[in-house]
């Protein structure tokens, strides 16, 4: 969620989302291993204005309850 006051300078939690999701999929495609199942990336968040914060996050491939690919995205010290 972005923070306080930070609406009127265009954040939403759509926005996040959607930047987010961009630079993973940015990553994905520059991958070296098409069978890497972990993979870490940055995102950079406005916090305030004049100020941006730059997140690390992971990204895990996985099977689902059914076997199906599972793509999990969680701070790089989750499991």
């Amino acid at each position: 969620m972005p923070p306080a006051g930070t609406s009127e300078l265009g954040q939403s939690e759509r926005g996040r989302a959607h930047d987010l999701l961009w630079m993973l999929y940015m990553n994905i495609r520059r991958s070296k291993s098409a069978s890497q199942d972990l993979l870490l990336f940055k995102v950079i968040f406005l916090m305030a204005p004049e100020k941006q914060e730059t997140a690390t996050l992971k990204a895990m491939c996985g099977p689902g309850d059914n076997g199906e690919p599972v793509l999990t995205v969680m701070l790089p010290e989750e499991d």
